[in-house]
């Protein structure tokens, strides 16, 4: 008994050491201070997408817990490799041709559910997208003059699996 407790903890121990090797809970200091579409959807984005597509994430006290600092690292790092807002202004300066695929994209993920992940909305309920504040960033959208309803050059829709990080 004694020896399964001890494994147990050196286990645990072990899953600690590694999240806290392989991951830092550091942001990086580039932040973007612009505006991304306008200030509705900034707010919006910064409650619903920011923990894990910027350099402001924000690092709850149970990332300090074994096993889920390794998760939340490893979504971090996802999320700012296949978009960061904290790029914005780059990917609007090398890449204006991406923006209207990365609103689709965005759309397309709260519509169906996948963002913010079920994960993170267990731990973080005011970050879920409602339907008004997805009609909302249409609006600010169509605003903008961002048309993500027209179809690619073969008539299937834009949607591909580029990352829009810049880094």
């Amino acid at each position: 008994m004694k020896r399964n407790i001890i494994r147990l903890l050196a286990v645990i121990a072990i899953v600690w050491l590694a999240g806290e090797i392989i991951y830092t809970r550091e942001n990086p200091e580039k932040k973007y201070v612009g505006v991304i579409l306008d200030e509705t959807t900034d707010k919006l984005l910064k409650k619903s997408c920011f923990d894990c597509h910027s350099h402001e994430t924000i690092y709850p006290w149970y990332s300090r817990l074994p096993g889920f600092y390794i998760v939340m690292g490893h979504h971090v790092v996802k999320g700012r490799d296949h978009l960061n807002f904290s790029n914005w202004d780059i990917i609007k300066e090398k890449k204006p041709e991406k923006i209207v695929k990365i609103w689709k994209e965005i759309v397309e993920e709260i519509e169906e559910g996948e963002m913010p992940m079920m994960s993170y909305l267990m731990l973080h309920s005011d970050a879920k997208v409602s339907k008004a504040d997805l009609d909302a960033i249409r609006k600010s959208l169509a605003d903008n003059k961002i048309d993500i309803t027209k179809k690619g050059k073969d008539g299937d829709d834009d949607h591909d699996d580029d990352h829009h990080n810049t880094d």
